[in-house]
């Protein structure tokens, strides 16, 4: 990718809060981190809690949110194209902030509900991105993400509970983004989307007959800093959630 395209990318991104950027990872690699993370998946399924791990109504593997131990990450994370994506976003001075596996299959897939990310990572003081790595193809048709361009610029809004697995919250008065187009982007094996930590966005149901399968890396400006009272408040509607979702399963 020459300098112009990266330039046009970097200006659409801080315009929107997204940007697409194509083949960041050959097919061969995507097929090495997917064949890695179906088989840590498996290995690990009965170890993980129902915080860092959720299921399907058939009891297929959804989502893991904790990939600590899962020994490709660090490379995955550190490569040169996404450490390039990252600086040119958020600068040098940057720190990791975990990674997560969505394997969202085929007719069962779960929505992801409507949020920002940053309401979950209760961060002030500084900026955040994710870059959601697509391990296979992903669009409207198998549940891919939506997003709603410039919607970042409203800060991080107010969430309630969500009572659905794996985004144990949600945005609590969605008129405040009717403004906002929702758009689809269209991903390939390979591309990446990266988007701000305050840009909201879902996904809907997988009814297709292809799994979206995606793997998530999180990035923060070292000058962040957590706000321990929204983590609090956090934690105890992420708890009250985890509670109801037991209660009906």
């Amino acid at each position: 990718m020459n300098n112009k395209t990266l330039k046009n990318k970097i200006s659409f991104y801080k315009k929107n809060g997204y940007a697409i950027f194509e083949k960041v990872f050959t097919d061969l690699q995507c097929y090495d981190i997917l064949r890695s993370l179906i088989f840590f998946a498996e290995k690990n399924k009965n170890i993980f809690s129902n915080r860092d791990m959720h299921f399907t109504k058939d009891k297929q593997i959804n989502s893991i949110h904790n990939l600590k131990k899962f020994n490709k990450v660090y490379l995955i994370q550190n490569s040169p194209k996404i450490k390039k994506i990252v600086s040119l976003i958020l600068g040098k001075k940057t720190k990791n902030f975990g990674a997560e596996y969505f394997a969202k299959p085929a007719k069962t897939g779960i929505e992801a509900m409507v949020h920002q990310d940053n309401y979950y990572w209760c961060f002030r003081g500084g900026y955040g991105l994710t870059i959601w790595i697509a391990l296979s193809r992903a669009d409207k048709k198998n549940g891919g993400m939506y997003y709603y361009p410039g919607s970042q610029k409203l800060g991080t809004l107010n969430h309630t509970i969500s009572n659905k697995p794996g985004t144990s919250q949600t945005i609590k008065d969605l008129r405040l983004i009717k403004k906002f187009k929702k758009v689809y982007p269209k991903l390939k094996m390979g591309d990446c989307v990266v988007h701000d930590s305050e840009i909201v966005h879902g996904s809907s149901k997988n009814l297709s007959k292809i799994s979206r399968r995606g793997l998530t890396l999180r990035y923060l400006t070292k000058s962040s800093k957590r706000d321990m009272k929204r983590v609090k408040v956090y934690e105890k509607n992420l708890e009250k959630n985890l509670r109801n979702l037991r209660k009906t399963h």
